[in-house]
């Protein structure tokens, strides 16, 4: 049972008759993984969380982890850049929950010219309504996206992977109960609060550089 995906799935796993979204359940993840690719090679959640029985649970917090399942590959064009991410190493949604969020940057080196993609489930919640989603750009298992910045021939330009693991705690969770459990929880309530702020606004990190140079009369592989 320690062995098998089934073990990870009431923690990572809603029932059907859970909090779902756009007929989407907020925690999906033993589904995603059912019908993907990894599932029927027999690969299972530990096999990547914890490789050789180890306790780390290394999850999108961890750059090494990220970067075997988030692949980029940047093209310098005659006419500018296209990076392309793939979700190739996780078998489930990258991110899977709504706590994440993955942007890819690319821009000249001038920063006159600029594009963004933002792999996320962005959620609201209010008291009086529930749950909203925003927008849903996860990537599936094997699925990839694009991005492309139009430069001159003899620009160069950088690609970024900027990966927010705690996103949704920094922006709305922490700053929402500060200021709405002030009253219950007391000064020393609040302070662990900002401790917990703190931390997910210090967690972000670049998973990827990468700096192409001018154009050629072919396009080319740009290197980290």
């Amino acid at each position: 049972m320690f062995r098998s995906s089934d073990f990870c799935a009431p923690c990572h796993q809603f029932t059907p008759e859970g909090v779902a979204v756009n007929g989407k359940l907020l925690e999906n993840t033993i589904e995603e993984w059912r019908t993907s690719r990894h599932a029927a090679d027999g690969v299972t959640c530990q096999d990547c969380h914890m490789p050789q029985g180890s306790h780390r649970f290394l999850g999108i917090h961890d750059p090494g982890m990220l970067r075997r399942g988030l692949v980029l590959d940047v093209m310098r064009t005659p006419g500018g850049i296209v990076a392309t991410l793939v979700n190739r190493g996780a078998g489930h949604a990258l991110p899977t929950y709504i706590t994440p969020r993955i942007r890819l940057l690319a821009s000249n080196l001038s920063r006159t010219r600029s594009a963004e993609l933002v792999i996320q489930r962005s959620m609201d919640w209010q008291p009086r309504t529930g749950w909203r989603e925003l927008a849903d750009t996860r990537l599936l298992p094997d699925e990839a996206r694009h991005l492309r910045l139009a430069i001159s021939p003899d620009d160069a330009a950088r690609v970024q992977l900027v990966v927010e693991p705690d996103a949704d705690y920094r922006d709305r969770v922490y700053p929402y109960l500060i200021e709405n459990l002030r009253d219950d929880i007391g000064e020393a309530g609040v302070a662990r609060l900002r401790t917990a702020h703190a931390a997910a606004s210090a967690s972000p990190y670049t998973a990827y550089e990468i700096h192409c140079g001018v154009a050629r009369r072919t396009s080319y592989r740009c290197e980290p």
